[in-house]
């Protein structure tokens, strides 16, 4: 009886490790997904100059990831860049559209997402290139553009400045 429930116990320990250590490799998907929107647009933002007359935006699409070592290996295809808006439709001004590989450190920065190490565009692994061959103007693309219209137009204000500044706020 006491050598039964030795290998009970001795199972539970091995097998919660091993759940552990699956967990903790993964990434966070929804965590990734912002990761990836944010590197996108902070991308388009470095690449093109804007006089504030048109809209970073992007549309992704994860195609897989992979953890390797401390690292995040994301492969996505993606339309990022400069666009113009007219009746709540963007279209592009000055924009890439392809296959990249956006590679993350494993630890979450401190706002929560991963952070970007660096991107290789039109780079993915084999598997994946007839995945990647996607169309830009399908609606799964063109409504993850569209949703900037209305998010864009708010001017982002320091809100801890104001306030130390005695400034009223209202939401």
């Amino acid at each position: 009886l006491i050598t039964l429930l030795i290998f009970v116990v001795i199972l539970f320990v091995c097998s919660a490790v091993k759940y552990t250590h699956t967990v903790n490799k993964e990434p966070n998907n929804t965590v990734l997904e912002m990761s990836v929107k944010k590197a996108l647009i902070d991308i388009a933002n470095n690449e093109y100059k804007n006089n504030d007359n048109y809209i970073y935006a992007e549309s992704h699409k994860i195609l897989d990831s992979k953890v390797k070592k401390d690292e995040i290996y994301v492969y996505v295809v993606a339309n990022y860049g400069m666009f113009n808006e007219n009746n709540n439709e963007l279209s592009s001004v000055n924009s890439k559209k392809g296959a990249l590989t956006m590679i993350y450190k494993k630890d979450k920065n401190n706002t929560g997402i991963y952070e970007l190490k660096e991107y290789k565009e039109d780079e993915i692994p084999d598997n994946l290139k007839e995945k990647a061959n996607v169309n830009y103007e399908d609606t799964y693309f063109k409504e993850q553009l569209n949703s900037y219209c209305n998010k864009q137009k708010i001017k982002w204000v320091d809100v801890g400045e104001l306030w130390k500044k005695g400034k009223k706020l209202y939401f």
